[in-house]
């Protein structure tokens, strides 16, 4: 079957899981004349389909009809991983990264696992007591503070230093 422009816009946004509006907002055209270009009843200008590669169009396959990875043999899976993975930030790409490492190297994963363990059982080791420890402190300003509590001056119970 030979398709038309207009049928493989349609395709393209349906693969790319957009709405028709959705499309027309990245195109930076109304949905009205987004819906006319998806129709056949006008062709967009170049500038639209400049704007739609920027969210993983694949113009090539709406001008010719061939998909840009056909050669590659790459399949509509891996094509369409690859559209989401362009349009990440730089920050993004990295987690995703990250994370594909984690899943590719399973050995790995384990062993990041296994030191966060230890490293919260260590942290878990050192958590705060209630334990009051007091020590004299002197010439502190020109005073002599007699109790130290981690930190806190110890105060008796007519509210004085002592």
């Amino acid at each position: 079957m030979n398709m038309q422009f207009h049928e493989r816009l349609a395709e393209e946004r349906e693969r790319l899981g957009l709405t028709q509006e959705e499309m027309a907002k990245a195109g930076g055209v109304a949905k009205r004349t987004y819906c006319n270009y998806e129709n056949g009843d006008r062709e967009p200008p170049s500038s639209f389909l400049g704007r739609l590669k920027e969210v993983g169009v694949d113009v090539g396959y709406l001008l010719l009809g061939v998909r840009q990875f056909d050669s590659l043999g790459i399949d509509a899976s891996e094509e369409r991983l690859l559209s989401l993975y362009r349009s990440l930030s730089a920050e993004d790409k990295l987690a995703l990264e990250a994370v594909a490492l984690m899943y590719s190297q399973p050995d790995l994963a384990s062993v990041l696992v296994e030191g966060a363990k230890k490293i919260e059982a260590q942290l878990g080791a050192l958590k705060p007591s209630n334990q009051v420890i007091n020590a004299p402190v002197t010439n502190v300003a020109g005073r002599d503070v007699k109790h130290v509590t981690l930190g806190k001056v110890k105060q008796g119970k007519n509210g004085k230093i002592g």
